[in-house]
């Protein structure tokens, strides 16, 4: 990644430095410069770990917050910031400065005449100590490095738990038997976060399928391979031991042995690939022959495991296996009785530990040392475990650009557990200055591929929204939370403020996000003995108004969300509008009756969020927010005029929208929208043209969540080109929704159609992207029909469909199971009756 971006190796050099350089061209400018590099050169070093170098690197990104918050007050203060990062791409520089140098540079050197001081200290500091000395060493693999497999590689499957499906799915996978086909060599990729189990998986495939080859091998790559050492091992051991090759490197290794590969039936396990690169290299030697030969490789990251012929996902253990491994490792029988004492404990841990095989073993350890097993121990036990979990998810966390730490490190704001909706987190990540515009996609875009990425790296579990795959949010493992809130307090990322049951301090130091976690007692109170005025983000989650500092106090903050915090009102915002450099104001389920007008001056705020807070009437003000992207209003809110001034709009999320004006003149306006959903009071036929003649001007359109429509009203919808999700209600009770080629939709990849009794009829070509889609229908209305296909076949791209039955189920099964059977790319189908829940996982899946 470049520059003009906050991240937790250079802190805010990245975003100051540009807007610095506009205003002083001295050689603290250069100096500045120089650190920007010295940390990446650290970081990339991993000598960060060390001691002083820690201390050092730290202690500057400290500084550079500092030289950010003194550079953007006296650039608000004289009316010269103005951020624009995509606007002013085309200049190099997210920042225009509206007055001269000659005015600004004496009151910035004034203002950060005590930073340069501080600078120039820590500089001698690290020249004394000789700290850069660290950086030209090697760069070490992790801060801890697992043990590796042992020589022996036998399985005792009289102590595993919960593994024998995993087994069979996988053999099954590597389709032993059979025709041509199977005689090809196939490759499978064992995938999941770390510590599920994918090596034992591994070993236990091998040791039962190793007879039936005629050569077999098993190899570790690691983090940092000694890809030589690599080939060494893998070829002696398909060699039986007969090695005469050590003098020779990769390529040699490669050319050398190639022939013999191509002539044998082999079985060989590749453990642990963290890179594209390091399989790529591997693959390269892995000559495709006809002899059946098969590989396993496991990686924790998915785009390495789909370079496979086949992905086996790893899951956790289920609650019932989890207390039975650990009952095995504990225990001398699955009966023995544990007390109550035992249990409780037992249960919380594996709770939080979430089926993690390794968390479980560790938890068995734990308490085998403890003595007498009481609730007491909960907190030794727990302690240990996070020790054992911190140091493997380490190896993860430090495999990822400084970018993805960041966004990754900042979840530690969340409590355990939470549903972290996707577009909101993004949307966070932007106001905190994570995310850098690389002048192709908008910011959010960027923040989506960020998103993506980390559940690649298995550091998040997606959350999918009804369908499978439609990925809406995440959750955090309670292990990668340890080591996020670990390193968060150690980087003084962010200050955690968690209420036991006890007062809350904010202790000593300078905090630069605060997170107060279920702070909801009302005789609780947070005692701020020290300055927030340094503090850039505050999020409240569960929290009573007795844990909420004064806003005057806060001087430089960014991000304010106080989610769900039931005693906190609208006189708590008294002062919101004179936080200058807010980007972020998210009140979500918090009772919030009426904004103040002063909202109006917070020329920098990016995104709004008013969901289930009762507004009843947004202020005229919101409508000098220019810079405002996203807005999400209550469906009690009364909209004001102009909202069509809100031209940098993006995402657009209103539910009782009553007045024509805005419909016909406003919406169509705000034609950087991607997102839009809208209800209607009442949607009479005017109302409805207008709505439809401005949603054909939202040419970047990419999700749109609208009322109920006219049949004839597709064609207008299916011109949007950049169309990628579509959920509309049917009007029509007479038949169904037909749906031609002619209709458009060129990119479509999800389509929802609800309240239709008869459900749509798709016609060859329609629809041709499409992968996933939802309807409803009722077989009362549907003696007219001539089957149950509804067109289904047509859609050549469907992988998943979603049926809301409003009668009984058994009279369709025998059709829908017929079509997943004609259709070309065996579509799954979930049925599911009005009141129910899917049965299953998602449903009755029928395949």
């Amino acid at each position: 990644m470049g520059r003009e971006s906050i991240d937790v190796v250079t802190g805010a050099l990245g975003s100051v430095l540009p807007k610095l350089k506009l205003l002083l061209e001295d050689e603290f400018t250069m100096e500045l410069e120089m650190i920007y590099a010295a940390l990446h050169d650290v970081a990339n070093s991993r000598a960060e770990q060390q001691g002083r170098n820690k201390l050092w690197a730290l202690e500057l990104r400290e500084l550079s917050y500092d030289v950010e918050d003194a550079v953007d007050t006296i650039l608000v203060r004289l009316g010269g910031l103005e951020s624009s990062t995509e606007a002013a791409s085309s200049t190099g520089s997210c920042w225009l400065i509206k007055i001269t140098k000659r005015a600004t540079t004496h009151k910035v050197f004034d203002e950060i005449k005590d930073i340069r001081l501080r600078v120039k200290e820590v500089n001698e500091w690290r020249d004394r100590y000789m700290i850069d000395d660290s950086l030209h060493n090697p760069r070490v693999s992790a801060i801890y490095d697992p043990p590796r497999l042992p020589a022996d590689l036998s399985v005792d499957q009289h102590s595993l738990v919960g593994i024998d499906q995993a087994a069979a799915e996988l053999i099954e996978m590597l389709a032993l038997e059979g025709g041509a086909f199977e005689r090809r060599l196939k490759t499978v990729s064992i995938v999941g976060m770390g510590g599920l189990g994918k090596t034992t998986l591994a070993k236990l495939v091998y040791s039962m399928l190793k007879d039936q080859f005629q050569f077999g091998a098993f190899v570790s790559v690691s983090q940092c391979p000694d890809m030589n050492k690599v080939f060494q091992d893998m070829f002696y051991q398909l060699n039986e031991g007969n090695y005469d090759h050590a003098d020779k490197d990769v390529e040699q290794l490669i050319l050398a042995k190639s022939d013999s590969l191509r002539k044998k039936r082999y079985f060989i396990i590749i453990d642990d690939i963290w890179s594209m690169e390091a399989w790529n290299m591997i693959g390269s030697a892995l000559l495709k022959n006809e002899n059946g030969s098969r590989v396993i490789t496991t990686t924790r990251i998915f785009k390495v495991a789909s370079s496979a012929d086949d992905v086996y996902t790893m899951r956790p253990l289920s609650p019932e296996n989890s207390k039975r491994l650990l009952r095995k490792r504990i225990c001398t029988g699955e009966d023995n009785s544990d007390g109550v004492e035992l249990a409780e404990v037992c249960d919380k841990l594996l709770k939080k530990y979430d089926g993690l095989p390794l968390a479980v073993l560790t938890i068995a350890d734990a308490l085998l040392d403890v003595e007498p097993i009481n609730k007491q121990c909960y907190e030794h036990v727990k302690g240990r475990v996070m020790h054992d979990m911190i140091h493997i998810f380490s190896l993860s966390y430090h495999d990822l650009p400084p970018h993805l730490r960041t966004c990754l490190l900042y979840l530690s704001i969340f409590p355990e557990d939470y549903l972290i909706k996707k577009d909101f987190l993004i949307w966070r990540w932007i106001a905190e200055g994570f995310i850098e515009y690389d002048g192709g996609i908008s910011l959010f875009e960027v923040g989506e591929s960020y998103f993506e990425e980390l559940i690649d790296r298995s550091m998040i579990q997606p959350v999918e929204a009804g369908d499978e795959d439609s990925v809406d949010g995440c959750r955090v493992h309670g292990a990668v939370l340890d080591l996020l809130c670990y390193l968060a307090t150690e980087e003084n990322f962010v200050t955690l403020l968690i209420d036991n049951e006890q007062n809350i301090s904010l202790g000593r130091g300078k905090p630069r996000r605060l997170a107060l976690q279920k702070g909801n007692n009302e005789d609780h109170t947070l005692q701020t003995d020290i300055s927030l005025a340094k503090v850039r983000s505050f999020n409240a989650s569960m929290c009573s108004a007795n844990m909420m500092p004064l806003l005057s106090g806060f001087k430089f903050l960014r991000v304010l969300a106080l989610e769900h915090c039931p005693s906190i009102k609208s006189y708590h915002l008294k002062y919101v509008g004179k936080l200058f450099l807010l980007r972020y104001l998210g009140l979500v389920g918090t009772p919030i009756s009426e904004l103040p007008d002063g909202i109006g001056e917070l020329v920098f705020l990016q995104t709004l969020d008013l969901r289930e807070t009762g507004i009843q009437e947004l202020p005229r003000s919101i409508c000098r927010l220019r810079k405002l992207m996203c807005l999400c209003v209550d469906s009690t809110a009364i909209l004001p005029s102009g909202i069509g001034n809100l031209v940098a709009l993006e995402d657009l999320r209103l539910y009782s929208v009553s007045t024509l004006h805005f419909v016909k003149e406003e919406l169509g306006q705000l034609t950087k929208l991607r997102i839009l959903e809208i209800r209607f009071e009442e949607l009479d036929e005017q109302m409805e043209d207008a709505f439809l003649r401005s949603l054909s001007n939202l040419q970047n359109l990419q999700t749109l969540e609208a009322p109920e429509l006219r049949l004839g009203d597709l064609k207008i919808l299916g011109r949007l080109p950049s169309l990628r999700s579509l959920w509309i209600s049917s009007r029509s009770n007479e038949r169904p929704l037909v749906i031609t080629v002619e209709d458009g939709f060129p990119s479509l990849i999800e389509f929802t159609l609800l309240n239709g009794a008869f459900g749509p009829d798709f016609q060859r070509g329609a629809m041709p992207k499409v992968r996933r889609v939802e309807f409803s229908f009722s077989l009362r209305d549907f003696s007219s029909r001539a089957d149950f296909g509804f067109g289904l076949e047509n859609l050549l791209s469907l992988e998943h469909v979603t049926i809301r039955l409003h009668d009984k189920v058994h009279s369709v099964e025998a059709a829908l199971r017929h079509l997943t059977k004609k259709h070309p790319r065996r579509p799954t189908i979930t049925l599911i009756r009005d009141g129910e829940e899917p049965t299953g996982s998602y449903g009755l899946t029928l395949i």
